[in-house]
């Protein structure tokens, strides 16, 4: 079999992390970073938060790639808290996470 494996657990986090690498560099660094601050604004405010929430208030302009969009709650001082369906209609309803900010003792 030529290419890559079709099941490998660490070689699949490993390309993840790699593409996200990628996609928060020029020209998406900047909107990402702003795009951070709001997601962390909305969650102490409200507890929690979603990416719809975020776009919202800080839109994703059309020069930055929308795979970008995943990269805001990359780290480890986000936590997953459950899943809901997307309001945006460009998003069918499809799943998105929601998130909340870890304590200091998590």
């Amino acid at each position: 079999m030529i290419g890559l494996p079709l099941f490998n657990s660490a070689e699949s986090r490993r390309l993840k992390e790699r593409g996200q690498d990628i996609i928060e560099s020029y020209p998406n660094d900047r909107w990402v970073t702003q795009a951070r601050s709001v997601a962390e604004m909305l969650a102490v405010r409200n507890g929690e938060v979603t990416i719809d929430e975020v776009l919202k208030h800080c839109p994703r302009p059309a020069d930055v790639h929308p795979n970008a969009c995943g990269s805001i709650f990359r780290g480890k001082k986000w936590r997953q808290v459950g899943v809901k369906q997307s309001e945006q209609v460009s998003r069918h309803a499809g799943i998105i996470r929601i998130w909340a900010l870890r304590s200091a003792q998590e």
